[in-house]
């Protein structure tokens, strides 16, 4: 797992800070705008990853020229960006999903 994080650069970084922050608002914040904040920080993780990802291929393919295997090694590193954004924000979308399922049985509870 280290080694995925470093092969991608500093963008996974970003992407796991911005996935532990919507993460940390959304649990901190759940009985009032939990789920929002769950669903803005997938938008910002999958952001920073093809941000993460635009960076990377932009730099192999301006020190790779002429050279197709470390052109296909820069390729694959800088996917993993999106790969780790990705499996975050399914993760962000499982607490919102699990947020506003509980936000419906506190509202059915409270009409009972």
């Amino acid at each position: 797992m280290i080694e995925f994080m470093h092969e991608g650069g500093w963008g996974m970084w970003a992407t796991l800070l911005f996935f532990l922050v919507g993460a940390g608002l959304a649990v901190v914040r759940r009985n009032e705008d939990g789920v929002q904040w769950a669903v803005s920080g997938a938008i910002a993780v999958i952001a920073s990853g093809l941000l993460g990802m635009s960076t990377g291929l932009y730099m192999t393919v301006a020190h790779a020229a002429g050279n197709p295997e470390t052109l296909g090694v820069g390729i694959r590193e800088s996917v993993n960006n999106t790969v780790f954004a990705a499996f975050l924000s399914l993760l962000l979308a499982v607490v919102g999903v699990a947020l506003s399922w509980r936000g419906a049985r506190l509202a059915d509870a409270a009409k009972a």
